[in-house]
C-alpha cells in the first residue's frame, strides 16, 4: 500500500518572457506587454535564490497542459521565442 498522495504531480510551471538584472528593466518589459494585453496580467517575479535575475512572468503557476497553452499564446501574441515555462514544485 502507498502513502496517500504519494506519486500525485503537483508540478507547476509559470510562463516566464525574459529575464533581468535590473528590476526596472524588468518592470519596463512587464509594462509593455501590458500595452499589448492587459489580460496577460505581466508582472516582476522574485529573484530566486542563487540567481541574481528577475524573470518577468504571465500570470500564476499553471498544470502543464494550462502553462504550455499559456506560453504558446504569448509566444504567438508578443512575436517571440523568447518565452519559456519555469517548473515550481508545490510543498
Amino acid at each position: 500500500m502507498l502513502p496517500l498522495g504519494y506519486g500525485k504531480d503537483e508540478q507547476r510551471y509559470r510562463v516566464i518572457v525574459g529575464s533581468f538584472k535590473d528590476e526596472i528593466a524588468a518592470a519596463k518589459k512587464a509594462e509593455q506587454i501590458n500595452k499589448i494585453d492587459p489580460a496577460l496580467k505581466a508582472s516582476v517575479g522574485d529573484k530566486r535564490m542563487f540567481n541574481d535575475y528577475y524573470p518577468v512572468v504571465i500570470g500564476d503557476y499553471r498544470a502543464y497542459p494550462e502553462a504550455r497553452a499559456l506560453k504558446d499564446k504569448v509566444s504567438e501574441k508578443l512575436n517571440t521565442d523568447d518565452v519559456y515555462l519555469a517548473p515550481y514544485r508545490f510543498p
